[in-house]
């Protein structure tokens, strides 16, 4: 429904002027408009153009708040939170696993085509792990390559006897019970030798499948120590090109930032 919204956005001489800067004609631009408006100016110009977003807000709280909005406007597969960590780097404790896989989510889908990625500005300034274990995906009636629970464990998912949290994984012969980093509900794997014969959510409470699963992104839940700059101007590198960066203020102000370049990972 809300796509019939965008020729009522879009238009407006301001709007043009900011879709202009996301296809490349312009290096930079700013737009003041009403809180309650951005999640249907972004997803507009989302739509308008398959250029991968960067959506910077001030804060954690506002970032996620955006997230949840703009993933209801163009699905929740298109946009990825990107958080802070929570905690220094170098403490006792790393960060929940739950932001683990959050981060590295939206760093896996930073210059993806027709992708929005919402970060805070305390996440953009933190560092990132030189490199990462890709996220394991699993099909139902696909096969996995190599050893699954080893897989899981180099992920930095947790072994114990029933799953409850996130990271978490449980092994009972062939039925492997995972809780993925980013998922709401973990999911039962039924494994004949390499085939995946089932995948399928359940309820960590009841232990009770709540639906059928054709396909699942296990992302990791345990971050490496991070040594990169995840703003490659802060790190004075050359960015890589297409991508625009959409910074928020408190007061309502959108700027379009087009460096012929993107928030990259270096």
């Amino acid at each position: 429904m809300s796509a019939t919204l965008d020729p009522l956005i879009l238009p407006p001489d301001a709007l043009a002027a900011a879709r202009r800067s996301l296809s490349g004609q312009d290096r930079a631009g700013h737009l003041a408009i009403g809180r309650p408006a951005w999640p249907f100016v972004l997803a507009a110009l989302h739509r308008e153009s398959d250029r991968p977003i960067v959506v910077v807000a001030p804060g954690d709280e506002e970032a996620r708040d955006l997230a949840g909005e703009l993933g209801a406007l163009v699905g929740v597969e298109a946009v990825a939170l990107w958080p802070s960590r929570g905690v220094p780097v170098g403490g006792a404790v790393g960060p929940a696993p739950h932001l683990v896989g959050l981060r590295a989510r939206a760093v896996g889908s930073l210059g993806q085509s027709g992708t929005i990625v919402v970060g805070s500005v305390a996440a953009l300034v933190e560092r990132v792990p030189e490199s990462a274990e890709p996220p394991l995906e699993l099909r139902r009636g696909g096969t996995v390559d190599g050893d699954i629970v080893e897989r899981l464990a180099a992920l930095g998912y947790e072994r114990v006897v029933q799953v409850e949290e996130r990271g978490e994984i449980a092994v009972r012969g062939g039925i492997i019970d995972v809780f993925p980093t980013t998922a709401d509900q973990p999911v039962r794997i039924d494994l004949f030798g390499d085939d995946i014969e089932d995948l399928r959510a359940f309820s960590p409470f009841t232990q009770v499948t709540v639906r059928q699963l054709d396909r699942v992104t296990v992302w990791p839940a345990g971050e490496a120590m991070p040594t990169a700059s995840s703003l490659n101007w802060i790190a004075r590198q050359p960015p890589t090109p297409n991508a625009v960066t959409s910074a928020l203020s408190a007061i309502g102000t959108i700027s379009f930032y087009n460096l012929t370049g993107t928030v990259d990972v270096i």
